[in-house]
């Protein structure tokens, strides 16, 4: 927990993260202001509050989550080795294997908080102008938003992995994009690998807890598991690699 809170201070304290909140907040801001403003002024009924929910999520899970979450992830581990911080975090008293947890899920946490004031936002203006929600379709809404929280798990893992392979936040965010148009472009030919695509995946969160197949969960479990073990051995090989060259 140490480790956990001593990078969430240092993440929430970087400039760039608060850049990133300031943005994501301005664009669920308008994008709420653009419903209140249709709803009162005009008497539209573009969305019914549910679907205004799903609505927000899924522009913010087309571009803003993904990129936040792999921009956090993939600075939050190059600055360690670019500033030399990394040998200050090898002498404190913690295994290093906490380390690399530590960073995943302070990006993690702050996604999660992202999400949940999304969710509120949203639920409230729902509920505010167009009614009351039945507890299925609560649940069913939730359950999309849990699911979008644990996609953004593993394109932090991967932009973790990423950045400590190629060294660098714009390179990491560049090569993901890449690596994900390519992966969709290899699922639409080839069936067998559809089914397990990290793509297929990463746009079937809405799926993920509402009615999802086993082969679905297992690969997300599978996808998790090969990230994190794969980026924490690389981790802990580049502390002693960027150890040994001070």
């Amino acid at each position: 927990m140490t480790m956990i809170k001593m990078e969430w201070i240092k993440l929430l304290k970087k400039k760039n993260t608060k850049v990133l909140i300031g943005l994501y907040g301005v664009i669920l801001l308008v994008m709420s202001g653009l419903y209140i403003f249709g709803e009162k002024s005009f008497g539209l009924s573009i969305y019914t509050e549910s679907q205004f929910i799903k609505a927000t999520l899924s522009t913010m899970m087309g571009f803003i989550l993904p990129f936040i979450a792999l921009y956090l992830s993939s600075t939050k581990i190059i600055g360690e080795f670019s500033h030399h911080t990394i040998k200050n975090l090898m002498l404190l008293p913690i295994e290093k294997s906490k380390i690399f947890f530590g960073k995943i899920v302070s990006v993690q946490g702050l996604l999660g908080v992202l999400l949940l004031m999304q969710f509120t936002v949203s639920l409230i203006l729902g509920l505010l102008l167009d009614g009351g929600f039945s507890l299925g379709v609560l649940m069913s809404l939730f359950g999309e938003y849990l699911g979008a929280f644990v996609i953004l798990g593993l394109i932090n893992l991967s932009g973790s992995l990423l950045a400590m392979v190629f060294n660098s936040g714009g390179l990491t965010i560049f090569i993901g994009y890449v690596l994900y148009i390519g992966m969709n472009f290899i699922s639409l030919y080839v069936a067998p690998f559809r089914t397990i695509s990290l793509t297929t995946v990463i746009s079937n969160y809405g799926s993920l807890f509402n009615g999802t197949s086993l082969t679905l969960l297992l690969s997300v479990l599978a996808y998790y598991m090969i990230l994190y073990i794969v980026g924490s051995q690389l981790f802990e090989k580049k502390e002693v690699q960027s150890c040994q060259s001070e």
